[in-house]
Order: C-alpha cells, then sequence, then structure tokens
C-alpha cells in the first residue's frame, strides 16, 4: 500500500486535513480526507525522524489554515480560492482524481452546496469545468506538487 507523511492541520469527526511532507522533507500541500480512510498512523519512527531532519534543514513550513465553520473540506476549498491555488478531487472513492482545477465558485442551493472548478489537463491547458457537489469530495488535495505543476505550466 501507499503512505503519506505530514502533520495534522485540522480535523473533526468527518475528516482531517494533513500538512504533506515530500519524502525529501519538502513542503508538498495540503490533503483532506475521510478519517474512515485511516487504516493506520505510524509515529516516532526512523523514517519519520529522517523526514524530520529534512524539514527542519530545509525550513519547510505551512500557511496557517483559518478553519471556520464545520466542513473542512469546504474550508479547504475557500482557501485555495484565496490563494488561486490549483485543487485535485476525488469525487465518490473513485480511487482517483475526478477534477484538477481552480476553484471557480462555491455555490448553495436548498442546503446543498456544489463546487465549479475551472479544470486544468496534465499539460496545464484549460479544459471545461466540472460542477460536483460538496458532499460527493471525498479526497482533495491543495498545492501539492502535483498541483504546483500543474499551476507552472498553466502560467508559463
Amino acid at each position: 500500500g501507499s503512505f503519506i507523511v505530514g502533520y495534522i492541520a485540522g480535523y473533526n469527526e468527518e475528516h482531517y486535513i494533513l500538512a504533506l511532507i515530500s519524502p525529501y522533507g519538502r513542503y508538498d500541500g495540503f490533503l483532506v480526507k475521510e478519517r474512515k480512510s485511516i487504516v493506520s498512523v505510524e509515529h516516532g519512527g526512523k523514517y519519520e525522524s529522517k523526514i524530520k531532519r529534512l524539514a527542519a534543514y530545509y525550513n519547510t513550513e505551512h500557511e496557517k489554515l483559518n478553519l471556520s465553520g464545520d466542513d473542512l473540506r469546504l474550508s479547504m476549498l475557500k482557501f485555495a480560492s484565496e490563494r488561486n491555488f490549483i485543487v485535485a478531487v476525488e469525487l465518490n472513492v473513485s480511487g482517483y482524481n475526478d477534477c484538477t482545477g481552480y476553484v471557480k465558485s462555491i455555490d448553495t442551493k436548498n442546503d446543498e452546496i456544489s463546487c465549479t472548478i475551472s479544470l486544468i489537463n496534465e499539460y496545464g491547458d484549460n479544459d471545461g469545468e466540472a460542477v460536483f457537489l460538496l458532499d460527493d469530495i471525498t479526497e482533495l488535495s491543495v498545492n501539492t506538487e502535483d498541483e504546483i505543476i500543474l499551476k507552472i505550466l498553466h502560467e508559463s
């Protein structure tokens, strides 16, 4: 299986936010996932110590999050929108990123929150739009290395 390394930046009964650190000790954005997706948590081992030392060497820091409201997914979509960060969204436990791009809008209608993403393809080109319900998000990546690469391609 795969694993990720980071610090808990926020959590509630439903979700958690990890401030991700790459295998090289560098900033790797944020990840929001369902708490029920956690299989195990390891800490205090040699690998974690290595990453911690590398992060200290590189002075790796994450932005402070203003987690207002109950839904961490909504807080992170707003965070990404305010900073013009690219997001990658998994919907309904599909197992992959269903849409990647910039948060265009967040709308509420009949007590349902929807999000519109201006899609960016793997080459950094505009690729239409996607609209989905907040409640369908099962994983949300914000400004990770993958998204940073797409932003560089999109802006150059």
